[in-house]
């Protein structure tokens, strides 16, 4: 018996289609589904939507995602960033706001490197970062000078916040914060984008200050890249 790939036949598309079923279904509203929408999400951000889903459709070569069940893991990878180049390209093209970014997310539904950085990254320095730190990264950050994640999971403790074991100590003679993860089950785990892309990282980490008095945990914005060279700091 020969080792032959299993191929599966070409299965034929049942009709109706799902796509039909649900045409006909809206075709029976006694209201104007775009007015719901609209009243749901607002004029603009429905703008917005549909001037980025034109671009999309207007580049299948980087945001078709017909194959995307059949790719391996290094394929999805280097297909992900490729829809996150083209689509800062086109931001850039075209003038879009960086809510333009999140809107592309939604509607490809494709994890990339850039996922984090808009969803959690951005967030935690808009709203925990001082003003001078808002003044260094939040700029960088939306025009993808730089790429951030969140660190906060580690490889014993989740979201069980109280928990982390990873500590900042504060060291007055230098003015810095020491970072360190003291055991193996204090190795920050499962971080989007922190293996191959991210630049930089908010990373959660008990705050001691001397004296050893610890605070419990707090963020801190960690350079974990060369911007050049891309490589480990």
């Amino acid at each position: 018996m020969t080792n032959q790939p299993l191929i599966f036949p070409a299965l034929p598309i049942e009709h109706p289609t799902t796509a039909d079923i649900l045409a006909n279904e809206r075709k029976k509203a006694t209201f104007d589904p775009k007015h719901l929408a609209e009243y749901l999400y607002g004029h603009e951000h429905l703008e917005r939507q549909a001037k980025v889903n034109k671009l999309i459709e207007a580049n299948p070569d980087a945001f078709d995602q017909k194959d995307v069940y059949f790719l391996s893991r290094e394929q999805k990878v280097r297909k992900a960033i490729k829809e996150a180049a083209r689509f800062v390209e086109l931001m850039r093209e075209h003038n879009l706001d960086y809510k333009s970014w999140t809107t592309c997310q939604q509607l490809i539904e494709s994890s990339n490197p850039y996922r984090f950085n808009a969803s959690m990254f951005i967030p935690c320095i808009e709203n925990l970062g001082t003003e001078e730190q808002k003044a260094k990264y939040l700029r960088a950050a939306r025009n993808f000078e730089i790429i951030g994640c969140f660190a906060q999971t580690e490889l014993k403790h989740g979201s069980n916040v109280q928990g982390l074991e990873t500590t900042a100590t504060f060291i007055p003679e230098s003015d810095e914060f020491e970072i360190h993860s003291p055991t193996l089950t204090a190795a920050k785990w499962w971080i989007g984008g922190l293996g191959v892309a991210c630049t930089h990282a908010v990373v959660m980490a008990r705050l001691v200050l001397p004296g050893g008095k610890d605070y419990g945990p707090h963020p801190f914005v960690v350079r974990i890249r060369d911007q050049t060279t891309h490589k480990w700091m």
